[in-house]
């Protein structure tokens, strides 16, 4: 028998799912960090939190249609906070206005001619340089479009936001793979709440997921 075509919801449930795998096997330990600022690490790494249906109709009565389904659907449940997913870039459904401001911007510092549709949602700036967006034009799922600094215009970086979500996730799980093959890494909150990555290096044998975490209290 031929598999179903997942609904978006269950595309999105997957999303959420693997997620918090990754949380639940985390590839480091804590090093002389107090309890309570290791524990908020943890909360605010692999927070979720959505946005309401009627927070997006009316985003999309501002875009002139409607989100597709499977980006609907993520927005309603990782559209403020996704966990590790697009980490170290400009997300989350409140900045969504400033994202586009700042792609616009980027275009015309560019010279590029391409101005961004009335209906294209940037949901991604990258280091002030790439950013990427769908269009709310419906259906069940579209392609997302992102343009890079220096490339000179926009470009389909993925067939489908689905297989964008899948290509970060597939990635973010080899990367914890290599990590825990190698052993794993330090963390220390400090005191001024920024954080200190340690990486032991492989000839010194150290492997941080080979001991329990090191709080100070």
């Amino acid at each position: 028998m031929r598999d179903q075509p997942k609904s978006a919801p269950k595309i999105i449930d997957d999303v959420v799912d693997r997620l918090v795998a990754l949380e639940r096997d985390r590839t480091y330990r804590f090093q002389a960090t107090r309890r309570a600022d290791a524990e908020r690490y943890v909360a605010r790494s692999g927070a979720i939190v959505g946005c309401s249906d009627d927070e997006l109709s009316v985003r999309e009565a501002v875009l002139g249609g409607r989100y597709p389904d499977v980006f609907r659907e993520f927005l309603l449940t990782l559209g403020r906070r996704s966990g590790r997913l697009f980490q170290g870039s400009d997300v989350g459904f409140d900045r969504h206005d400033e994202l586009g401001r700042s792609a616009a911007e980027l275009l015309a510092a560019e010279g590029s001619d391409e101005a961004l549709p009335i209906d294209a949602e940037v949901f991604l700036v990258h280091q002030g340089c790439s950013f990427m967006y769908v269009r709310a034009v419906g259906g069940f799922d579209s392609p997302v479009y992102g343009f890079v600094e220096g490339q000179g215009t926009v470009k389909v970086e993925s067939d489908s936001f689905a297989a964008l979500v899948e290509a970060e996730l597939a990635l973010m799980e080899a990367n914890d793979r290599a990590s825990r093959d190698a052993g794993g890494t330090w963390i220390r909150v400090n005191r001024d709440r920024s954080i200190t990555q340690t990486f032991p290096s492989r000839a010194s044998g150290e492997r941080p997921l080979d001991h329990p975490d090191d709080y100070l209290d």
